[in-house]
Formats: structure tokens, sequence, C-alpha cells
């Protein structure tokens, strides 16, 4: 009876110790780019409306995306058209080509993945965390805020970034 306690007992706790890492399974196939979302409200296509989701503000960052390959080891980021133009008007460009990305992907722990950028010189990693069916890394990059007209010129203030992708199905 006390070997089939001890069994039981050991089969339950087996059950609740989570991977080392991240499976290829749970993190293998396209993720598409649902919200790109700033601390702090912003107007980049100066359309009068400040924006904390720059997805809302713009549609083509929808077309963000990365393709984890199907052993898990490989990604390719196709990143989003969002170009900053005449009088420092960003926006979107359908008919420009695409901005590829490729490298390695290692797998850190049970929520964590490391992208390895190795066609970027330098190359570089960038980290992104893994629950369920998303997908995401926050970051804090230096980005224009307010446009001033009279200079014709952004200022810029570090922000906090969080970027999210779902699973495409």
């Amino acid at each position: 009876m006390k070997k089939i306690a001890l069994f039981t007992a050991l089969l339950l706790l087996a059950s609740c110790i989570e991977e080392d890492n991240v499976s290829d399974r749970s993190i293998r196939g396209r993720w598409h780019l649902r919200s790109m979302r700033l601390s702090q409200p912003v107007d980049w296509n100066r359309d009068g409306t400040a924006q904390m989701d720059m997805v809302n503000e713009f549609g083509c960052l929808y077309d963000e995306n990365i393709l984890i390959s199907n052993n898990g080891n490989n990604f390719t980021l196709n990143n989003a058209r969002l170009f900053q133009g005449d009088h420092q008007l960003f926006y979107c460009d359908d008919a420009s080509e695409i901005l590829r990305n490729f490298g390695d992907v290692e797998k850190v722990d049970a929520h964590t993945i490391r992208l390895h950028f190795v066609n970027e010189s330098p190359e570089y990693a960038v980290e992104y965390t893994v629950y369920d069916e998303v997908m995401s890394k926050t970051y804090t990059a230096s980005v224009p805020t307010v446009y001033d007209d009279d200079s014709q010129s952004w200022s810029y203030a570090n922000l906090q970034i969080r970027k999210e992708y779902v699973r495409e199905d």
C-alpha cells in the first residue's frame, strides 16, 4: 500500500513540474503583431488623435509577423512597412519591399525565447515571452512624441513599448 501511495505522489509531482524550455510545438508557426502599445499616447500620423496602440494608428503594422520554423530552431521576421516621410509624417507604404530579418531561436526557459538576428551587423538578440497563444516583448526606445509645427520637427522621449503577437491559425 505504501508503494502505491508513493508511486501516486511521484506521479502527481511529476505532472506539476514544468518543462525546462519552451517546447518547439508551443512556438512554431506564424505570429502576427496584434498590438504595439506605447507608455503614453502619441499622434504619429498627425491626424489630431493621439493613440497608445500604434496598430490602431497604422493598419500596416498588422502585416508584421514572425515565422518560426517547424523544428523551432529558426525564424524570419517580416517587418511592417511604416516610414517617416515629408513633413515628418509617418505613413504606411504598401508598395515598398517587406524588410526581412532572420536568424536562430534559442529556448531560454519555460516562457522565454531569444531570437538571434544573424543578418544584421552587428548581430544581436531579442528576448520574447510566450504565454498560451501570446508572444510579447517589452523594451524602452527613444520615439517621437510631440510634433512642433514651427520648427517642423519632433520632440523625442524614452517610452516603454510592448509588442504582442498572436499565433495565426
